[in-house]
């Protein structure tokens, strides 16, 4: 069970969403104000924040800043209007948003992946605890292999800008070294944002990783961002890349080359300052000569390429 707190002046959204998270066997509390929000996660430490972008006393940017030493794992929730605010909240180190009216069936996935990742906090909390702070790489063993894998983690932390693929079996640790890498490099302190490419698909896909517009019927557009704007700055990690909709290795190409992308159903040019890193468990290769796999993607990913050893490789770590 893990503890959630909403943070929302509205009663009905925080009943219903409280509601949601019970059922699912969550401990759930409640602010209806942003000073009262900061002094429930200081009190109680929670899991998961929900945090309205719109407060009667303080701004959705205010608690975020004020509890940040907490590092406590922020969903923003936020109404049509204040999408790039939201955009630039997930800049500041919230993990997602929600966009008002909010759908359960999205709500779910998101909580469950931002739990994820506050269980992940905490194991590294507890593994900082014990081991005292250490840097990445001193968690990756003492064989010849784990050493030479340090030196290249250190290596391509200090060229932040050079996109790295990675490779090796299932449960090697691919996420774990394009952390490590992210972690150590001048982007650290800036949004490390993943995506599996083989969970999504075609124009879903499209819109995730690009972002989208859509043509209102007053003649406006609505803008939804992509993960290359929420990363900005930052590190965007393509886990399962060999799996990439052939349909979307062209506009993947493009950022690699000339550092921008269109966004789905859009015609402007949008500049993208994102590292990326990928990882596959695939053999690129084979997937090139089978006609699979783009040869020029293929190129441009693994200009510093990383073969992790499998497990069996490490038993006497």
């Amino acid at each position: 069970m893990s503890s959630v707190l909403i943070i929302d002046d509205e009663p009905a959204i925080t009943s219903a969403l409280a509601t949601y998270f019970e059922r699912s066997g969550h401990e759930v509390m409640r602010a209806h104000s942003g000073e009262e929000g900061i002094a429930a996660v200081k009190r109680a430490h929670p899991d998961l924040v929900l945090l309205d972008l719109r407060l009667p006393d303080l701004s959705g940017f205010d608690v975020l800043e004020r509890v940040r030493e907490f590092r406590p794992v922020v969903i923003m929730i936020t109404g049509h209007g204040d999408v790039p605010d939201a955009v630039r909240a997930m800049q500041a180190g919230a993990e997602s948003f929600l966009i008002k009216p909010i759908e359960l069936t999205h709500l779910g996935a998101v909580a469950a992946r931002a739990l994820e990742k506050a269980q992940l906090r905490q194991m590294n909390r507890y593994l900082t605890d014990r081991r005292g702070r250490l840097p990445a790489t001193a968690l990756l063993g003492t064989s010849a292999p784990m050493r030479e894998l340090a030196a290249q983690i250190e290596l391509l932390a200090r060229s932040e800008r050079t996109t790295v693929l990675i490779t090796g079996e299932s449960g090697t640790g691919k996420g774990y070294v394009a952390e490590s890498i992210h972690r150590a490099s001048a982007r650290g302190d800036r949004p490390l944002i993943e995506i599996n490419c083989a969970a999504l698909a075609g124009s879903t896909l499209d819109a995730e990783l690009f972002g989208q517009e859509l043509a209102q019927t007053n003649g406006g557009e609505a803008l939804r961002p992509g993960l290359l704007d929420i990363a900005e700055g930052g590190t965007l990690f393509l886990d399962e890349v060999g799996d990439l909709d052939p349909l979307l290795q062209p506009k993947l190409l493009r950022v690699l080359e000339g550092k921008s992308f269109r966004r789905l159903g859009g015609t402007r040019e949008i500049t993208a300052d994102v590292r990326l890193i990928a990882a596959t468990g695939k053999d690129l290769v084979s997937e090139v000569t089978e006609g699979k796999f783009r040869e020029d993607l293929y190129y441009r990913l693994s200009v510093m390429p990383i073969n992790l050893p499998p497990l069996r490789a490490r038993a006497r770590e």
